[in-house]
């Protein structure tokens, strides 16, 4: 690089520039938490070669399909929705026509007749993380807030990451429109469909669950004293996640509401 390179270059960065997070110099990709279609987008770009499939993409929309392409062997043509969750496809009311593939950070959509690409699921499973994309928690997230907890309180870092990677992840076998909301300020919320937080979790191991009985009560008796007893279990037996076995209770009593919201539904 000449003089003139460098000094081109230099005018990119502030004088006083620093790197809070600690990104490696040479690297050179995705460092943050996805939280948008967009992002999505240029992930895409950015695991491009490392699709399953070939596809040169010839046009990208503002309209759905958001990306088309063609197989360069077969000549096929190929349609692509990008999504953020795979589920915000049908809430953004698309047809189930017209799409070869749902490219998505994260597939909250199990039973759908759409292929799903999760590229969250892709970086782990072609070992990408740390080459093309870093996971760093975005400043002030909840997320960040649970990071800080590791050194300060351990015993409730682990506690809560049990119930998150562990406990919760099995009743998601049973039920998988469960899922985890982590872009509310204070807490994680766990919702089911989409809707409603039927229990909530702060970074430091505190639970909430004061709007369960709001949500299901009209549903019928069963559902009322499922809740109920959700209810005691969170604020009366336990309160703070400490334990692993906290957070597998906690789970054990989410399934049991979930079973019987699931005959309601029948």
């Amino acid at each position: 690089m000449n003089q003139a390179e460098q000094k081109a270059t230099s005018n990119l960065r502030p004088a006083n520039h620093s790197n809070p997070i600690n990104i490696p110099e040479k690297f050179r990709g995705f460092a943050g938490d996805p939280m948008s279609e967009l992002e999505v987008v240029f992930l895409f770009g950015l695991l491009y070669h490392h699709l399953d499939f070939p596809f040169v993409v010839t046009a990208i929309n503002d309209a759905f399909p958001d990306c088309e392409g063609v197989d360069p062997i077969t000549g096929k043509t190929v349609n692509i929705e990008f999504e953020y969750l795979s589920r915000h496809y049908l809430s953004h009311g698309h047809p189930l026509s017209g799409c070869d593939y749902i490219v998505c950070w994260e597939d909250n959509w199990p039973e759908s007749p759409i292929p799903v690409i999760s590229l969250k699921i892709m970086i782990e499973a072609k070992n990408l993380k740390d080459k093309l994309f870093l996971d760093i928690p975005r400043p002030g997230s909840i997320r960040e807030r649970l990071e800080q907890i590791k050194e300060k309180n351990p015993i409730a870092y682990n506690a809560v990451r049990h119930f998150m990677d562990v406990s919760l992840p099995k009743v998601q076998k049973i039920f998988p429109d469960l899922s985890i909301d982590e872009h509310q300020t204070r807490h994680y919320g766990v919702k089911y469909r989409g809707k409603g937080g039927l229990v909530g979790f702060y970074p430091n191991g505190r639970l909430i669950c004061s709007s369960v009985d709001y949500k299901v009560k009209k549903h019928g008796e069963e559902i009322r004293r499922a809740a109920q007893k959700m209810r005691k279990i969170v604020k009366d037996e336990i309160g703070f996640l400490r334990k692993p076995e906290d957070g597998d209770k906690v789970a054990k009593a989410l399934e049991n509401l979930l079973v019987a919201m699931s005959k309601k539904d029948k």
